[in-house]
């Protein structure tokens, strides 16, 4: 059983060099949940909340501070045990709030690395088989100015890249005018997605759209608030055959994908693990996509520490994904949590790896030049393996 478990609230740690990139509607703080066992070895899961719908870190810290007295009574997790507990927890969480999938996620992670710890195994090896043992991620593009992205395009696309993602700037006309600068130098070599971080209104959208397409961007991603649901559907199905829209904030839950799976023509998901609960509803909800013959991505939170980066790459082995980030290079985007580096291998087990830019690895290893556009190797084998060179 577990000794102690608390919860913080921490600032969100960006890098200092990113700091610019990061949107102020997302927030600055994020939730940590400290779990320590009678051996003293100490485990940490995260949450951020949902600024879509107007979450504060206080609030999913008051969801997470409702559990601790079932956490501390709980039994070790196992490998039979530890979808059991989680549902508990959350069958717990579902009394004080119909939304708990941030504070769920942060659950899930502390447990999932106290099991591997228990184990004396890497993340990736808890959840092997693999369907692959690389991934591929895209990468994002700055639009503030043209000659900015087109230098970015230059050096990722030499290094692999094919896939990108991008925002409009607030001064749209402009990135606009950018983005068909980059089409016509790239043609259909490259593919972008185009995100609208529910910000757009309806005739913002139309707009936006019939832009892109015309100009051959045909990926769209949350070009509208998510209580505009009905909205959503009218423009997938104005647009179908004409561009792919990307769901994120829309689908948090098993039941939102299913409606719009029933209302809407198919189109791609953006899977995320604080977004949606955490490794194993994350997981569940992937599954469902494909069985309905819908397509998904997995993708990585602004804020979210290496620690939530690498489960999410684990989670794209699982699956055979292909992962977005929201950050140009994502493995240097984040600071994990505080805490002294060499204390992460003795806290996460024998079979976790410092591998990523010296922070907790979980099991993956970093091959070849790290901003190559498919660079993960999974190390499911060895006990522990290297840094890479």
């Amino acid at each position: 059983m577990f000794l102690s478990a608390r919860v913080i609230i921490a600032p969100v740690d960006i890098r200092k060099e990113f700091r610019p990139l990061v949107l102020d509607d997302m927030g600055r703080a994020r939730v940590v949940l400290e779990l320590t066992d009678i051996k003293g070895n100490t485990f940490y899961g995260e949450a951020l909340p949902r600024w879509w719908a107007g979450e504060r870190a206080l609030d999913v810290a008051g969801y997470l501070s409702s559990v601790l007295g079932v956490l501390t009574h709980c039994a070790m997790p196992s490998v039979s045990n530890l979808r059991t507990m989680l549902h508990v927890l959350e069958q717990e969480l579902l009394k004080i709030t119909p939304r708990p999938e941030p504070a769920l996620a942060a659950l899930s992670t502390a447990l999932i690395t106290c099991l591997a710890h228990e184990k004396s195994q890497s993340v990736a090896a808890l959840f092997s088989p693999l369907e692959t043992q690389k991934i591929k991620y895209c990468a994002s593009i700055p639009l503030n100015g043209r000659a900015m992205a087109l230098t970015a395009l230059s050096t990722l696309t030499q290094r692999g890249f094919s896939q990108f993602k991008t925002r409009l700037s607030e001064h749209r006309e402009k990135s606009l005018h950018i983005l068909e600068n980059i089409m016509a130098t790239y043609g259909d070599s490259i593919h972008i997605a185009v995100d609208g971080n529910a910000g757009w209104s309806v005739s913002e959208a139309d707009e936006i759209v019939d832009a892109l397409v015309q100009m051959g961007i045909t990926l769209v991603e949350q070009p509208l608030p998510v209580s505009a649901r009905n909205e959503m559907i009218d423009l997938m199905v104005r647009y179908e055959g004409r561009a792919l829209f990307i769901l994120d904030q829309s689908v948090e839950c098993l039941n939102d994908f299913e409606w719009f799976a029933a209302n809407a023509p198919p189109a791609i998901v953006n899977v995320k693990l604080m977004k949606n609960g955490g490794f194993f509803k994350a997981l569940e909800l992937y599954e469902e996509i494909i069985r309905s013959s819908w397509h998904a991505s997995l993708g990585s939170e602004v804020g979210a520490t290496i620690t939530s980066l690498s489960l999410s790459r684990v989670l794209a082995a699982k699956t055979g994904g292909f992962i977005c980030h929201e950050g140009a290079m994502a493995p240097h985007y984040m600071n994990d949590f505080p805490m002294p580096e060499e204390e992460w291998t003795d806290r996460l087990g024998e079979g976790d790896v410092v591998s990523i830019m010296g922070s907790a690895g979980l099991g993956i290893a970093l091959h070849g030049d790290e901003t190559s556009g498919e660079v993960y190797a999974f190390q499911t084998l060895s006990p522990r393996a290297e840094d890479p060179a």
